[in-house]
């Protein structure tokens, strides 16, 4: 079982089948980056992790808890004659609900890195107080 953030990374990149160098340089991060990962990521970093790699489950990177990859969601997309809709080849597909949908699942993952990133600020404060 993978232990660290590093290792659990490395798993994903090898299930996908995409080399350390590419996924840094599609996640934006520094050339290198992965291989000298010793901790935690920071959020700022964590964030360009997790939009290079939609479909990598948060959790499972932070904690190894749960399954490595989120689940494929089916299209919500609604053929509808709603006024917030996107006509094209004589349908309307409602976009709105996909919107909202999207919007919701961005600020559930969002309130998982908060809570991740308070957890090490916690850990980081205890590991000090020993060190002190």
């Amino acid at each position: 079982m993978e232990t660290t953030v590093k290792e659990r990374l490395i798993k994903y990149l090898k299930n996908r089948k995409v080399g350390q160098n590419k996924f840094e340089r599609m996640a934006g991060i520094s050339n290198g980056y992965i291989s000298h990962l010793k901790t935690s990521p920071s959020i700022d970093i964590l964030m360009k992790i997790l939009d290079a790699a939609p479909d990598l489950n948060q959790t499972w990177l932070l904690t190894g808890e749960g399954e490595m990859l989120l689940p494929q969601k089916e299209s919500t997309a609604t053929i509808t004659d709603n006024s917030t809709s996107v006509a094209g080849n004589s349908n309307q597909v409602n976009a709105t609900s996909t919107l909202d949908k999207a919007l919701d699942e961005i600020a559930a993952q969002r309130r998982l890195v908060e809570k991740a990133q308070e957890q090490i600020d916690r850990l980081i404060t205890l590991l000090e107080q020993q060190h002190q």
